[in-house]
């Protein structure tokens, strides 16, 4: 956009290429934002500990052993 409208040959080349430029990066800014407005959020990660599991890291931070996690 800016190529095609303006240039570095002189100041007014360049402004008459900057605003034009400007006003399309805007827009594209403005297209963004609203594309993050209409798309969905992030659920909500639940994590549910089984009485087996709590005990195992019960065990395990009295033994002063590293808990090890299980990543699916």
């Amino acid at each position: 956009m800016f190529a095609s409208i303006g240039g570095f040959r002189s100041a007014q080349a360049f402004s008459n290429g900057f605003s034009p430029a400007m006003s399309v990066a805007a827009a594209l800014s403005l297209i963004g934002a609203i594309a993050g407005l209409v798309l969905p959020g992030r659920r909500a990660r639940t994590v549910v500990k089984t009485q087996a599991k709590a005990s195992e890291i019960r065990e395990n931070e009295l033994s002063g052993a590293p808990e090890q996690s299980s990543i699916l």
